[in-house]
């Protein structure tokens, strides 16, 4: 089956935000691994193989549109400094890529492609219900309290 270029281009913006976000949560769970951040590193580990299974959908995906899969390129990563921040920019790169599958969702419907649509809304979901399953790591953000966590953080570990 041939695919869209429009479709393909956008399924390839999808890939390389994928490979951005594996990058950036792969460094910030070695971060909060080293910083004694354990549950934090467990779940941003857990995150990455849920986003390498969507890449490998992508890929999947592109080859059977006639596409070629490439990365355009790996967006800057942004790399947190202390553990608020690993929080905040991890959250900003998701966002980023939500809006970019709303985007590839709305050209699938309008080329009335529903394996792509099916794709897509199946990773959305999956993503959701992985959010959902992990421990959420409640993370305090004042000066005191992220001080007391990190010291039951060594201590649990």
């Amino acid at each position: 089956m041939s695919g869209n270029r429009k479709l393909l281009t956008q399924l390839n913006q999808i890939l390389t935000n994928e490979l951005t976000s594996i990058s950036q949560l792969m460094v910030h769970a070695e971060i909060s691994k080293i910083w004694g951040y354990t549950k934090l590193s467990e779940a941003k580990h857990k995150h990455v193989l849920y986003k390498l299974r969507n890449t490998e959908w992508l890929i999947e995906r592109i080859v059977s549109l006639a596409g070629s899969p490439k990365s355009i390129e790996i967006k800057t990563l942004e790399i947190a400094t202390n553990i608020e921040e690993i929080v905040i920019k991890d959250d900003i790169v998701l966002q980023k890529a939500a809006n970019i599958y709303l985007l590839a969702v709305k050209q699938a419907q309008t080329l009335g492609d529903l394996a792509t649509i099916n794709l897509l809304s199946k990773i959305i979901d999956n993503e959701k219900n992985h959010l959902k399953s992990i421990d959420i790591v409640e993370i305090p953000m004042d000066e005191i309290s992220l001080q007391n966590y990190f010291l039951s953080e060594i201590s649990a570990g």
